[in-house]
């Protein structure tokens, strides 16, 4: 519908008024009446970009959440999950590096390899290398059971 690109556009100009609390309202208005639509998807990246730069940890971490979660096969769903796993005050995760791609092979990530280094609650320095594989038969989100993988790292080493 037109309405629903109009309420992303109208909250962009909020914005670019310098008005972003008109603007944070459209969206979460676009946000509630279509829940499924790619301008709710995009309207939660402004959202969580726009809190992540204004140090608002929580209500970035709540939009990275959200559109990781009902997302998740999408680019800006897998860029959520990196910047929910980056932010500040999600320190566990704060020294994860980027996602590299090595390249698709067609299993349900749509990346080959995810490396880094971690420093652990117990105050060591792990590197770990997740290279990708067939997922166990209850994982159907492989960046959310990666990041499961690294949490227990950090938790447990």
């Amino acid at each position: 519908p037109i309405m629903v690109g109009n309420l992303l556009r109208q909250g962009e100009c909020y914005f670019q008024l310098g008005e972003p609390e008109k603007g944070i309202s459209q969206w979460r208005q676009l946000i509630d009446r279509y829940p499924d639509s790619y301008q709710t998807m995009t309207s939660l990246w402004n959202l969580a970009r726009y809190y992540t730069k204004n140090n608002n940890d929580s209500e970035a971490l709540e939009a990275y959440r959200e559109l990781s979660e009902r997302f998740s096969k999408s680019r800006l769903g897998d860029d959520a999950l990196y910047w929910r796993g980056n932010s500040s005050s999600n320190s566990k995760y704060s020294l994860r590096i980027t996602l590299q791609s090595q390249g698709k092979t067609g299993t349900l990530s749509s990346t080959s390899g995810l490396a880094g280094l971690l420093e652990t609650k117990n105050k060591r320095w792990v590197v770990f290398c997740l290279m990708e594989n067939n997922f166990i038969a209850e994982e159907n989100d492989p960046k959310i059971f990666e990041n499961r993988i690294i949490e227990y790292i950090y938790e447990n080493l």
